[in-house]
């Protein structure tokens, strides 16, 4: 049977009647191409709209790229100049390593003879090490043997001390027994001695004559008179009604002191009414003592020779009054 207007009509009909009829029979009249060609192309809407969007992007990228490029080009230019510059730089700098090369060259040449040296010198340090161990060794040994050295000479040191302590002492005693031998050879020389300045004379250990003018002296001056060496009383030969005394100090060697003494015993013995001069005796005399002895009223009395008697009688003339 064959199919008609009226029929297609009336399957329009239906299918607008039916329209779930029109799915059935899409795939009953189509192919399997036709039927996929709305998905496919909706598909393809997608796909063109996506394309339009990384489009627009790409365009975007590519004005920011024509920018940057710009941004390039003007480096490249300004990369150019310098390139230039340094291209004529390069040129002086070429020639400022022909120098340099030249100049390690000769450094090299130098450096070779520095390194001679110091070899030279390295030897040269090895072979003061070893006379520096040598030396050391030598120090260390010397060491020991200065400590022993120290050690023995602080015993020397020590001895010398006590020989020294010794010596004075002797000394001391020497001199004790050289005052004593000269007390008793002037107690018995000196009437001899001043012979020709005095008559009369007569000498004594203080303590003969004190006693008799014992109630004349204080404590003090008696005690002070007791400890001198000789007293000697006599007349004047120039004036024979006249009694003098000496207070004499006998020393082995007259220093500052036995003038002092001899003076302030003098002193004493005059303030009792007795006309006394000081006297100092001995074998020598000390530079101050001497000194002393150019200025001061004090007779001194060495080997036998009498010195200063004229003016310590002048000074002493006229004694003080009697207590």
């Amino acid at each position: 049977m064959s199919f008609t207007v009226e029929n297609f009509r009336d399957l329009i009909r239906l299918l607008e009647e039916h329209p779930e009829w029109r799915a059935e029979l899409r795939r009953l009249v189509l192919t399997e191409e036709l039927l996929s060609l709305p998905e496919r192309l909706d598909r393809l809407t997608r796909a063109v709209e996506g394309a339009q969007e990384r489009l627009a992007k790409v365009e975007a990228a590519l004005a920011e790229l024509a920018a940057r490029q710009a941004q390039t080009e003007a480096t490249l230019t300004r990369l150019a100049e310098r390139a230039e510059r340094l291209e004529e730089g390069q040129a002086a700098l070429v020639g400022r390593m022909d120098r340099v090369e030249a100049a390690l060259a000769e450094l090299a040449a130098r450096q070779a003879q520095t390194e001679a040296a110091l070899a030279t010198l390295t030897q040269r340090v090895d072979e003061l090490a070893a006379r520096q161990a040598q030396t050391e060794a030598a120090l260390r040994e010397l060491a020991e043997r200065q400590a022993v050295v120290e050690t023995t000479l602080a015993g020397l040191i020590e001895r010398s001390d006590r020989l020294e302590a010794l010596h004075i002492g002797l000394r001391r005693d020497v001199d004790e027994l050289k005052g004593w031998a000269l007390e008793t050879r002037y107690e018995r020389r000196l009437p001899s001695i001043l012979g020709r300045l005095l008559r009369r004379a007569e000498v004594a250990t203080p303590i003969s004559f004190l006693e008799a003018i014992e109630d004349r002296l204080s404590q003090e001056a008696f005690e002070e008179l007791r400890n001198a060496d000789l007293l000697v009383r006599a007349r004047l030969r120039d004036d024979p009604q006249r009694t003098v005394w000496l207070v004499v100090e006998v020393s082995a060697a007259v220093d500052p002191n036995d003038v002092a003494r001899a003076t302030r015993r003098a002193a004493l013995l005059r303030e009792t009414g007795e006309f006394a001069l000081p006297v100092v005796a001995g074998a020598r005399v000390t530079a101050e003592a001497e000194a002393l002895l150019d200025v001061q009223p004090v007779v001194f009395v060495q080997d036998g020779t009498v010195a200063g008697w004229e003016r310590a009688l002048t000074h002493w003339e006229s004694p003080p009054a009697s207590l």
